[in-house]
C-alpha cells in the first residue's frame, strides 16, 4: 500500500483497517504486545515495509522472537525499542516533551486528531 504525506484508509467493517493501523504502529513503534497479532496456527507475526529510498524492513514478534532486519542486517531482541538504524530508515522518531512521549508523524485510530 503506497502512503502519501496524508494517507486516509477508509472501507467497510471487518476489513481490516484496524488490522493494517496495529501492522503499521507494530514497525514503526515495535507496539506490540504478547502474541496480539500472531494469528491463529502460527508462531510468529511479521510485517515488512519498503521505504521510498528503497530500505526493506522486516519486524517480527512472537513467543521468543522479537527481531527487526534493515536491508538484511538482524537486530535481534531490542526489547520495548526500536533500534536507531531502523527509525532513521522510517524517519519516524518519537520526541519526548514534559515527560509525555510525542509521535508527530502518527495519529492512534482513537486519539481526537484521528477522529
Amino acid at each position: 500500500i503506497p502512503l502519501s504525506p496524508i494517507t486516509v484508509i477508509i472501507g467497510e467493517t471487518n476489513a481490516g483497517k484496524s488490522s493494517l493501523l496495529r501492522a503499521l504502529a507494530s514497525v514503526l513503534f515495535n507496539a506490540m504486545e504478547g502474541q496480539g497479532m500472531v494469528r491463529h496456527g502460527a508462531s510468529v507475526a511479521e510485517v515488512t515495509l519498503e521505504t521510498d529510498d528503497n530500505h526493506v524492513i522486516t519486524w517480527s514478534r512472537g513467543l521468543n522472537v522479537n527481531r527487526y532486519v534493515l536491508d538484511g542486517h538482524v537486530y535481534d531482541k531490542p526489547g520495548r525499542v526500536v533500534p536507531l538504524p531502523v527509525q532513521d530508515a522510517l524517519q519516524i522518531h518519537e520526541l519526548e516533551f514534559d515527560g509525555e512521549t510525542v509521535r508527530l508523524q502518527w495519529a492512534p485510530q482513537m486519539d481526537a486528531p484521528f477522529l
